[in-house]
Formats: structure tokens, C-alpha cells, sequence
């Protein structure tokens, strides 16, 4: 592990020597302008002319001495520069010493301008929030809602949210519903209950005939459908009250919290499962006034993970590749749709043509600066490293980019808690998978999602089962009870060798009805299918006695290809000592031979 306080050293003497040697070599004027320029993600000639009082000319001249001379600035294309990631690490550093208060508000004022006039609500509020106001914090929070800032926006914003003060909250519509969604999204539903409760009483206090009245009575009913706890019931009561609805609320609410979707985090799609393709197809028509654009592939997508969740992988590839075709680039639907195209083509057995769809989703959300979704995609290539085997990345995951399960549960991050789980299982830390596991029981519970309910049921169970909890037996009854009311088979297939010897051992043990349905066998010949595909999948990885000093020297030798001679000369050792080093080493790593050991060596990393 590193240690942080000896990292801060090296980087403040790293900081000194750069100051001394480069950055004060600089023209005064420069030293000012990138002091000043360390506040921005990205500039450009836009930038320094509004923000910085300068002419087109000496906006042009400053980016070329700044990008040619000095190397300070990175061209990152369409006339946009960055500064060079250490020169920004040392300039917020020095930023405090360098200038005083009173020559940084007029530029956070003109910065809020800027990014204003630009509808650039996000940041914006950042440069309201240095300058202490709080009226222009409120003004960008009311354009985020009515530009439909998503998900992701609400959670950028929470900081700058919670130190606006609750006098400027509670009877403001907008700033209710907008308080609502961030608190929802920090999975904090009283939170959220609250602000809704406020927008109840401020509606109430309006009479009903009065426009003001009819707008937010309007905006009510559409926050009811995009507040990610409400349940699928909800969602349709509201779509039929706003059933030939054609005002607008004025406000493009964000609605992606009501898409059903596994994988996404989205709203809880079991309900749809037990309706036939009419029904679905009616309730997708009231929402297409709502998603707007957004609707494009959507309804073909639900079609394809509902036929993915009950195993119809031929019925799945048609409808997910329609709603992938249909969908607006870089949006959730398309996401959506090819994450589950890709999950098939591995239980297919056809990593390169999955590989190939990876690739340019992370390009394409890389481009949309779109970091849920690729925190998502990073957890799911961590999920393919399980399916493999494979131990490394996992930890490494784990380590360093999953989400803690210490602090606020973050719905957007749903999916990557559960892969922290399966991490958990893979690395034999059952106490931490229950942690995490018990958490989404929880948010399961206050959120209204009973597919993550049933698929945490069915983790402890497992769990409880390779611990020798004898109760397994009827816990699988009854949750296969509850699974066959929907039709659920990959919610079991999926976990393929880490289930299929509980599935197979309660078929010998229950000689009942349940074991002989047709559903049950499904859920077998699939599970079965997976485990023989990828065997090693959420194996357990037994601790390894550790090696001496001598026998890691053996080790380390030999995965260079010496032969045993040649590792006696180096170490100063006889052959004979060489081969007992070599025979304790084969039991501490549990192998038979020389290259396996060199394969369990670079796979554990010991050398």
C-alpha cells in the first residue's frame, strides 16, 4: 500500500524544484494566467476573450506561447487545450500564494456568466459556489431541471446542493423536485419523501383553478414517474392519469430512473414479466411523450431483457439489436441494449465479437464523458475476469475503483455492488459479501425492486449453503417458487458453477413436482451449460502458505528459465538444496511442475 504521506512529500519537493526551475522561468503575465487557467477543466480562445477581457489576437497568441514555448497547454482537438496533468497538480497548489481573494471573484463572476451563456449548468454552479452566491446557485439548479440534467448530474451537484440553505428550498417547486431526485439517488428515500412532501403542500396551497395550479398538478404527476423509488404500479397509475395530457410542464424531467433495467440500475422490470407484448407495448406508448428522443429503442429493449431473463436467448438477440439499432447514440437504451447482446455472446462462448462491441461502447461513452455508464463497463469486464477465473483484476478492482460499501449507497452504482459481491465470493471474504449484499436487501426493500431482492435471496443462500447452512434446501424452494411466478431462469443461470452443484443436489435430494417442471429443467440445462463454459467462475481462491526469502529466490530464477544448475551457481546453493526449495515450493503454490508453478507465480503476482 502506498504510504500517503510520504507520496505528499515526494510531490511537494517534486512542486519546489518545479517552481524554482521552470515555472518561475516563465513571463510574469503567464505565471498569472495559468494560476488563473487551473480553475477550468478545458479552454480555449472563447474562454480567455469572455472570461479573461482579452482581444481574439492575444487569445490566439497566449494558447500558441502557452501550447509551442512552454508546453503547459495539451491541443485535445475543435480549439480546445488542457493544461498538462502535473503543471494543473502544482498550480491548484500554489494557486492560494500566487493570488489573493479579491483578483479571483471578478473571474468566478465572469466565469458564472460564461457557462451560463452557454447553458453549461454544471459547471456553472461550480464558479457560483466559489463566489458565495447562493441566488446563482439556485438559478442554475432551476436550469438543470428544465434542460433535464440526468442522473449523473444530480450526483455531481450534491456538494453544491447541500450548502444552499433549506430557506431557499422549501417552497420552490422546482428546487423540491430537484432536492427529491438527489436525495433518492443517495439512497436516502425519507430524504427524498420529504421534498416531495413540501411539493405536496406547496401544490395544495394553490387554488385549483389557477394555471400555476394545472402546471405544477402536472409536474407533480411526472415527478410520481421519475422518482427512482416508485414502483412499476405507480408508474402506470400516473401514465394513465396524464392519458391525453397535451401540456408540457414547462420542465424536461429526467425519466431514465424509470426504464426497467437490470443491468442499469433502473426501474424494476418483474411486473412487465407476467404481461403479454400488448400490455407492454401500451404502457411504452404513454411514455414516448415523456422520454421524448429518449424513447427511440426503448420498448424494444424491455422486450429483449425480459426475453433474456426467461432464457429465450433467440427471441433476446432479436429485440435487444432492434433497440440498439433504434436507440440515440451514447444513451442509456443503447448502452443497455448491446451489455446484454455482449452478456449472450459470452454465454455463447464468442468473446472476440463481445470484445469488439466493448470497445466502441467505451469509446463512445468516453466521448459522451459519460462516467457511470463506463464505471459500469469496467465492473462488467471485472465480471468476465470472474467468468475466466482469473484473480488479479478482481483484486485489483476491488482495491482500487469499486464503490465502498462504507459510504452512502449510490443507486447509480447498483450494478457495481453486486459485482463487489461476486468479487467478495471469488476472494473468500464472506463477511464483506454479506455487507454489501445486506445493503442492496435494504435499498431492494425501500425501492420497490424485487428482481434484486429475489437475486440477493439467492447469493445468501448460496453463500449460506457453502458454509453449511443446512436451511439451503428450503430456502431454493421457495425462492424457486417465487422466480417461476415470473418466469426467471438467467437470474439462477448466470451464476453458472457457483449454483449448478446446489441446483443438481436438490434434484437428487427432492423427489417433488418442483424438480420435474418444466421450468426447473430450463433452469438446469442452462445452468449447466454455463458451469461447463466457464468452470472457474467465482472459485474460491485458497490462501497460499507463504514462501521464505529462499525459496522465493528459487522461484523468482526459475520463472526466468534457469535450470536447476544454473539456480544452484546463482544462489550459491547445491542442486540438492535447489530441488528440496523447488519440492516445498510445488506444495506452498499446490502444483506439480515447473510450469505450473511459473503459472501460479505471474498469476498471484509473487515474483
Amino acid at each position: 500500500m502506498i504510504n500517503q504521506r510520504l507520496l505528499s512529500k515526494c510531490y511537494e519537493e517534486c512542486f519546489q524544484y518545479y517552481e524554482v526551475e521552470c515555472f518561475k522561468a516563465y513571463p510574469y503575465e503567464y505565471q498569472i494566467i495559468l494560476l488563473k487557467l487551473a480553475f477550468f477543466q478545458k479552454v480555449n480562445k472563447e474562454l480567455l476573450t469572455q472570461v479573461f477581457g482579452f482581444s481574439e489576437k492575444d487569445s490566439l497568441r497566449i494558447l500558441n506561447e502557452l501550447t509551442d514555448s512552454f508546453g503547459a497547454l495539451i491541443f485535445c482537438g475543435e480549439d480546445e487545450y488542457e493544461i498538462e496533468d502535473f503543471l494543473r497538480l502544482f498550480l491548484q497548489k500554489r494557486q492560494t500564494a500566487y493570488l489573493g481573494v479579491g483578483e479571483m471573484k471578478p473571474l468566478y463572476s465572469a466565469a458564472f456568466d460564461y457557462y451560463c451563456n452557454k447553458g453549461k449548468w454544471l459547471e456553472a454552479i461550480k464558479y457560483a459556489d466559489l463566489n458565495g452566491d447562493k441566488q446563482g446557485m439556485v438559478k442554475c439548479l432551476h436550469a438543470a431541471c428544465e434542460n433535464n440534467v440526468l442522473h449523473a448530474g444530480y450526483l455531481e451537484l450534491e456538494a453544491y446542493m447541500r450548502s444552499i440553505p433549506q430557506s431557499y428550498i422549501v417552497n420552490d417547486p422546482v428546487l423540491c423536485y430537484a432536492y427529491a431526485f438527489m436525495e433518492a439517488l443517495c439512497g436516502n428515500r425519507e430524504g427524498a419523501e420529504y421534498y416531495e412532501q413540501q411539493l405536496e403542500k406547496y401544490l395544495k396551497s394553490l387554488p385549483e383553478e389557477t394555471q400555476e395550479y394545472r402546471k405544477l398538478q402536472l409536474f407533480y404527476r411526472y415527478m410520481q414517474i421519475c422518482l427512482p423509488y416508485k414502483s412499476a404500479e405507480e408508474l402506470e397509475k400516473q401514465l394513465l392519469l396524464l392519458e391525453g395530457q397535451t401540456d408540457h410542464p414547462g420542465y424536461r424531467l429526467s425519466i431514465s430512473g424509470g426504464l426497467p433495467s437490470v443491468l442499469h440500475g433502473g426501474r424494476d422490470f418483474c411486473m412487465y414479466m407476467k404481461h403479454d407484448r400488448e400490455t407492454i407495448h401500451e404502457v411504452c406508448k404513454r411514455l414516448s411523450p415523456i422520454l421524448q428522443e429518449n424513447f427511440e429503442g426503448f420498448e424494444e429493449t424491455a422486450l429483449g431483457e425480459i426475453a433474456y431473463e426467461k432464457g429465450d436467448f433467440q427471441d433476446a438477440v432479436t429485440w435487444l439489436s432492434k433497440g440498439a439499432g433504434k436507440a440515440v447514440k451514447g444513451e442509456e437504451i443503447e448502452f443497455v441494449a448491446n451489455m446484454l447482446l455482449v452478456k449472450i455472446m459470452f454465454h455463447r462462448n464468442q468473446p472476440e465479437q463481445a470484445a469488439h462491441i466493448i470497445k466502441s461502447l467505451d469509446k463512445i461513452l468516453e466521448q459522451k464523458n459519460n462516467t457511470y455508464s463506463r464505471k459500469n463497463l469496467d465492473a462488467f469486464n471485472v465480471y468476465i475476469s470472474m467468468l475466466k477465473g482469473q484473480a488479479e483484476p478482481v483484486k485489483d478492482w476491488v482495491e482500487h475503483r469499486a464503490p465502498s460499501e462504507y459510504d452512502y449507497f449510490d443507486v447509480m452504482d447498483r450494478y457495481c455492488y453486486l459485482v463487489k459481491i461476486y468479487a467478495y465470493i471469488m476472494l473468500g471474504k464472506t463477511e464483506s459479501a454479506l455487507l454489501v449484499l445486506h445493503r442492496i436487501l435494504q435499498y431492494s426493500g425501500d425501492y420497490n425492486r424485487k428482481y434484486d431482492e429475489l437475486n440477493m435471496r439467492i447469493l445468501e443462500m448460496i453463500i449460506g449453503y457453502r458454509h453449511g447452512d443446512t436451511t439451503w434446501s428450503g430456502k431454493l424452494k421457495e425462492l424457486l417458487a417465487e422466480t417461476g411466478d415470473y418466469g426467471m431462469v438467467r437470474i439462477y443461470a448466470d451464476k453458472g458453477s457457483l449454483i449448478y452443484p446446489i441446483l443438481k443436489e436438490y434434484k437428487e435430494t427432492n423427489k417433488n413436482r418442483q424438480v420435474d417442471s418444466e421450468y426447473y429443467i430450463k433452469i438446469l440445462e442452462q445452468t449447466k451449460k454455463e458451469a461447463l463454459l466457464y468452470p472457474g467462475f467465482l472459485a474460491q481462491q485458497v490462501e497460499l502458505e507463504k514462501l521464505s526469502e529462499q525459496e522465493t529466490d528459487v522461484l523468482r530464477l526459475l520463472c526466468q528459465g534457469m535450470r536447476n544448475a544454473e539456480i544452484a551457481d546463482k544462489l550459491y546453493l547445491s542442486e540438492n538444496t535447489v530441488k528440496y526449495h523447488l519440492k516445498k515450493v510445488y506444495q506452498k503454490l499446490q502444483v506439480s511442475s515447473r510450469s505450473e508453478a511459473i503459472a501460479r507465480a505471474r498469476e498471484r503476482n509473487l515474483v
